[in-house]
């Protein structure tokens, strides 16, 4: 199958996103909705863009020890999730893929490995960590499921 648009979601208080057009030219752009609320903003989004395939950071809840004190604890992420499943639900040719944190940050492309920045895909500014990660999940996804070797050329020895 091919793709035209690939959509990576890193939701939560702020939401990364990172859109793969393969067949562009420039065929990355980037996003960060929040830190206030962005529902309707991130429907929005979809609407426009029309991905064929979102590639979304599950949410896990992980229970920690009692002696491990944990405040402030934030669930935004499960609401931003609903929406990309709404969005699967309502334009059904659109893919909805989860991949868990820990799968792309121990994969090749997270953040300490350094591959988004040997291909010129890591946002600097501040506060862009989010983006970087919704990055990170599209070329988790691309490069193994999607078949798009093609995407790491640029670091390929010669």
């Amino acid at each position: 199958m091919t793709y035209d648009c690939i959509v990576g979601v890193d939701p939560g208080v702020t939401t990364g996103i990172a859109v793969l057009r393969p067949e562009c030219v420039n065929a990355w752009t980037w996003w960060e909705f929040g830190p206030y609320k962005h529902h309707l903003e991130l429907w929005e989004f979809f609407k426009v863009e029309n991905p064929d395939i979102i590639i979304c950071e599950s949410f896990e809840f992980r229970q920690i020890p009692a002696d491990m004190k944990r405040r402030n604890i934030r669930l935004e992420s499960r609401e931003y999730i609903g929406i990309c499943e709404l969005y699967n639900q309502r334009v059904p040719s659109c893919e909805l893929v989860f991949q868990t944190a820990g799968m792309m940050k121990g994969g090749p492309f997270g953040p300490k490995k350094g591959t988004l920045k040997k291909l010129g895909l890591y946002q600097t500014s501040q506060g862009r960590q989010h983006m970087n990660d919704a990055t990170s999940h599209v070329l988790q996804w691309a490069t193994t499921k999607g078949k798009m070797t093609w995407l790491l050329d640029p670091i390929r020895p010669d």
